[in-house]
């Protein structure tokens, strides 16, 4: 059986590593921008981290968007989880109650 909370871990390890403290959509990163963790709101997917400003454009940002390119949509399209070949849903206290989709872990 899977362990969940350290799976979270160390998917939040390999994130870490792979992103080098910068946010996924504008790449900058330094010790007073935090990173949050950005998930889709509908699927409960990990996409990766966002610095604040990044992730607040991101949630008002169209799904219907028909900008070319759009940073927002390549991000949305590839997040940092899909560079590491993971699929991990975000569990928070509102998403306890909703099913979570099957965790895919890549070999």
């Amino acid at each position: 059986m899977i362990d969940i909370a350290d799976l979270r871990w160390r998917l939040i390890d390999a994130l870490e590593e792979l992103q080098q403290g910068r946010c996924g959509i504008c790449e900058r990163g330094d010790s007073w921008t935090p990173l949050h963790l950005d998930h889709d709101h509908d699927s409960g997917m990990i996409r990766g981290f966002l610095c604040r400003g990044c992730n607040l454009a991101e949630g008002k940002h169209s799904r219907w968007c028909t900008d070319s390119p759009c940073a927002i949509c390549a991000w949305r399209s590839a997040p940092a989880t899909a560079r590491l070949g993971w699929t991990v849903a975000f569990v928070a206290e509102w998403t306890l109650t909703r099913p979570l989709p099957t965790l895919e872990v890549a070999s």
